[in-house]
């Protein structure tokens, strides 16, 4: 069992987010069906709310990593990914801060998530970039061609997948993130 499942608080909160984002997924498949702006705002504001409470109960590893992706995942709900780069600058060097866990979960396609969402929302050439380059290439090395280089982006994108995901949204800046850590060997 992951530890982030025993805590049974962020567990609740990262299933809502989940279904939170297959319900905005689902909405761009079926763009008929309208979703009501006032409760769409009143949820995101209540996860996010939850998630930076809880951000302090999830210290180090799994949770933290988990609790900083969603909250990068949510922030792309609200405002375009361009604006994310300035907003989202603490989350990035809080990830940065706890760059020493990020080789040693034992759940690597949660690692793999959590750099592309936040390698997603970085200035380009940043040393926060740099560093989330760079440990990309420690991840899932089901991942490597035979040469070194990274794997294509749709084995990427399956991972990404299993996660919350959204991929009118997601799709082209996690897909350009990926292809500029493809660029720099591990």
């Amino acid at each position: 069992m992951l530890a982030f499942e025993t805590s049974n608080g962020l567990a609740v909160t990262w299933n809502e987010v989940r279904a939170f984002t297959t319900a905005i997924a689902w909405h761009f498949k079926n763009p008929q069906c309208l979703i009501d702006e006032v409760a769409f705002q009143e949820d995101l504001i209540v996860l996010v709310r939850k998630l930076t409470y809880m951000l302090d109960a999830a210290r180090v590893g799994e949770e933290r990593l988990r609790t900083l992706g969603a909250l990068i995942l949510l922030r792309t709900f609200e405002r375009p990914i361009a604006a994310l780069k300035v907003r989202s600058k603490l989350i990035i060097e809080d990830m940065v801060r706890t760059s020493s866990s990020l080789t040693a979960v034992a759940d690597q396609n949660l690692l793999l998530w959590t750099i592309t969402f936040g390698g997603m929302v970085t200035d380009d050439g940043s040393p926060e970039q740099a560093l989330l380059i760079s440990h990309i290439h420690s991840v899932n090395p089901n991942l490597y061609k035979f040469d070194d280089s990274l794997g294509d982006w749709f084995q990427v994108r399956r991972v990404l997948e299993n996660f919350p995901w959204v991929e009118e949204i997601h799709e082209v800046p996690c897909k350009l993130f990926w292809e500029k850590s493809s660029l720099y060997p591990p």
